[in-house]
């Protein structure tokens, strides 16, 4: 499992050190950040081939950050009446409502996944691709497949292989 920031990014991005009681080591700040880490990847894991590659971009590394901060409030102790910690809960309901919007198809990250470039499904920047049953190569070595596109029985033909191939070059 990739951990997608640090307890540094942490005070940068979501909670300031000064927050949290002494107790919080930072063993424990980085313990609640490779968690929600974790969370993050249960919902990129759908769309991408995990683990990630390169560094996380900012909107990953605060989204993960917002989501251990809120976990770090709990070990504190939240107080709905405390504006600050009104103020944390309400950075971790985005943060979860965005990646259920990944999950839904309306956000997609530019991130880039483990996968072998030229291997569908792989290599390239956030994408979603169709896994096809039945496939055939072509003259030029593409690969096609029948892909059932919506629920009346409509389908469409689906190019599948390395990026070029995809036409992305």
């Amino acid at each position: 499992m990739s951990s997608y920031a640090t307890p540094t990014d942490l005070a940068n991005l979501a909670l300031p050190a000064g927050s949290l009681p002494a107790f919080v080591t930072t063993p424990i700040q980085q313990n609640h950040l490779d968690a929600a880490s974790g969370i993050v990847d249960s919902f990129l894991g759908a769309k991408v081939r995990l683990p990630l590659v390169g560094t996380p971009p900012l909107e990953i590394k605060l989204r993960v950050c917002q989501l251990a901060a809120f976990t770090l409030l709990l070990l504190r102790g939240y107080n709905p009446d405390v504006a600050v910690d009104e103020q944390v809960y309400r950075m971790y309901e985005d943060a979860m409502n965005w990646l259920k919007a990944i999950a839904r198809g309306e956000v997609n990250p530019v991130v880039t996944d483990s996968g072998t470039p030229g291997v569908q499904g792989g290599g390239g920047p956030f994408t979603q691709q169709v896994n096809t049953g039945t496939t055939s190569a072509s003259s030029q070595g593409t690969l096609t497949g029948q892909v059932t596109v919506d629920s009346s029985g409509d389908t469409g033909t689906v190019a599948v292989g390395s990026p070029r191939i995809r036409g992305w070059f």
